[in-house]
C-alpha cells in the first residue's frame, strides 16, 4: 500500500503505526516536503478517528461503514407519478423543498396532496402501509401547515385532499421570525412527518410591522429566511442522527426582477432558498378547461424539477386534476391511471399483443377495461405504481432507520462517578 501525505499529517500516523511503517521517502514538489511511505494501514486511523468524533461532538455525527444508512432518506410520494419519476421517487424526508410558480399554478394543490399521502405513512418506519411487514404497529403520519398567509381555507383542503384536523395542525404565526421559531421546533420534537410553510414570501420581518409603512426596509426579509434556512438545515441534520426527520415543503410566489437584463423573474426571500433546498420545482401556468358538463372543470398542470440534489435535475412533468365537481371524480381527483398504464406497457409490466392486454390475472380487450380494473384495486394499482418509480428512478421503499439510545460504557460511567 502506497500513501502520499504532508509531514505534519504522517508524524502523528507514524507515531500510531510505527510497527508497520517500513521506509519514508521525501520528493519536493513546489517547495513543500511530501512524504511517501508505504506499507502503512490507514483504516485503524479512520476508524479512531470516526470514534473520537463521535465520543466528542455526538453520536453520528461521523459516518462510516455500515453507518451510511444514516445518509439514506426514504421518501413521500407526491401524489402524482409522472412527479414521482421527476423527482426521484418523491418528496426526500428530512430535506428542504421549494415550490414556486405564478398564481394558480397547482403550487397549494401539491402540498394538499401531499399532506393526503403523508397519512399513509408509517411514522416511525416512514414507510406506507402496504410495504409494512407488520401493519398493526402502522401510526399514520400527521401534517403542520404554516399559514403564513392566512389564506388556508378548510373546506376546500377537505373537498381536494381529505385533510384530516384530528391529526393535522394549522398555525397562523403574525410574524416571519416565529414562523421560523414555530418550524425550528416542530423540526426538533419530530412529532409531524410533513411540514408546509405557505409561504416564503408572507413571512414578514417584525421590524417591518412595528415600523411606519413608509420607512423602507432593505434586505430584512432575505436577512430573515436565510437565517431560517440555517436554523431548519441545522435541525434537520441533528434530528437524522437517531432518527428520520419531517420534509419540510416550502412554497413561494415569482416577482418581476428590477434587472434590465438577464432573467426577468426573481423569487423574494434571497438566494439561501436556492442552496439550502434539495429539491426546487418551478410550475408553469395552468390551462383550465370545462369538462362534458357546464359545473365541473380540470385543470391541466406542470412543472420542471429545476434543481433536484438527490437526482436527475431538469426533469419535466405533467397532471390533470378535477377543479369542480366532475362526472365520476370529486374535486382534487388527479388522474394517474393514464400515465401509469402508458409507463406500464413501457416497462413490460403490461403485455399488450395485438388487441389482448394482459396483467398478470387480468386479461382485457381494451385499455378502458384495464383502467377500470386497476381503479378497484388499489394494492395492484400501487404495486404497479412502484415497480415502474424502481424501474425509472432506481428508488424503493426500504425499512426506515431508528437509531437506539446512545449506551453510556462502564469507563465513562467509572470515570463520572470518580
Amino acid at each position: 500500500m502506497r500513501i502520499t501525505m504532508p509531514k505534519s499529517s504522517l508524524q502523528s500516523v507514524a507515531q500510531k503505526n510505527c510497527k508497520t511503517l517500513k521506509s519514508i521517502t521525501t520528493t519536493d514538489v513546489k517547495d513543500s516536503s511530501i512524504y511517501v511511505c508505504e506499507g502503512v494501514d490507514m483504516r485503524d486511523g479512520v476508524l479512531d478517528f470516526a470514534n473520537r468524533v463521535n465520543a466528542k461532538f455526538g453520536e453520528n455525527v461521523a459516518i462510516f461503514g455500515d453507518k451510511k444508512q444514516y445518509l439514506d432518506n426514504p421518501r413521500l410520494s407526491t401524489g402524482v407519478l409522472s412527479m414521482d419519476i421527476a423527482t426521484g421517487g418523491g418528496w426526500p424526508f428530512a430535506r428542504m423543498c421549494v415550490v414556486f410558480g405564478s398564481e394558480s399554478s397547482g403550487k397549494s394543490l401539491l402540498c394538499l396532496k401531499a399532506s393526503q399521502q403523508v397519512a399513509l405513512y408509517d411514522h416511525n418506519t416512514k414507510l406506507p402501509e402496504y410495504a409494512m411487514k407488520d401493519r398493526s404497529e402502522f401510526q399514520p403520519g400527521c401534517c403542520l401547515w404554516v399559514d403564513a398567509e392566512c389564506a388556508f381555507d378548510p373546506k376546500w383542503a377537505s373537498q381536494v385532499s381529505d385533510f384530516d384536523f384530528n391529526s393535522n395542525v394549522i398555525v397562523r404565526p403574525d410574524t416571519g421570525e416565529n414562523v421560523s421559531d414555530i418550524v425550528a421546533l416542530a423540526i426538533a420534537e419530530n412529532n409531524f412527518d410533513l411540514i408546509v410553510v405557505d409561504s416564503l414570501d408572507a413571512m414578514v420581518p417584525r421590524k417591518e410591522l412595528e415600523d411606519s409603512a413608509d420607512q423602507c426596509q432593505v434586505g430584512g426579509k432575505a436577512k430573515l429566511l436565510n437565517q431560517a434556512f440555517r436554523r431548519w438545515a441545522a435541525a434537520l441534520n441533528t434530528v437524522s442522527r437517531t432518527e428520520i426527520g419531517p420534509a419540510v415543503l416550502c412554497i413561494n410566489q415569482p416577482r418581476d426582477s428590477m434587472l434590465l437584463f438577464g432573467n426577468p423573474e426573481t423569487v423574494p426571500g434571497g438566494r439561501g432558498q436556492k442552496f439550502y433546498s434539495s429539491i426546487t420545482v418551478r410550475m408553469k401556468p395552468s390551462k383550465i378547461t370545462d369538462g362534458c358538463e357546464k359545473e365541473s372543470a380540470y385543470g391541466d398542470y406542470g412543472g420542471t424539477c429545476v434543481k433536484n440534489k438527490t437526482h436527475t435535475p431538469r426533469r419535466t412533468f405533467v397532471f390533470n386534476a378535477c377543479l369542480a365537481k366532475g362526472e365520476e371524480v370529486p374535486p382534487g381527483h388527479i388522474d394517474n391511471l393514464d400515465k401509469l398504464f402508458k409507463e406500464a406497457l413501457r416497462c413490460n409490466l403490461i403485455d399488450k399483443s395485438g388487441k389482448t392486454i394482459k396483467f398478470g390475472k387480468w386479461e382485457t380487450k381494451t385499455q378502458k377495461e384495464m383502467k377500470a380494473l386497476l381503479a378497484e384495486d388499489y394494492a395492484v394499482q400501487r404495486s404497479m405504481w412502484d415497480s415502474i418509480v424502481k424501474e425509472e428512478t432506481d428508488y424503493e421503499h426500504k425499512e426506515g432507520r431508528r437509531a437506539e439510545p446512545i449506551a453510556i460504557t462502564e469507563e465513562k460511567e467509572d470515570a463520572s462517578a470518580g
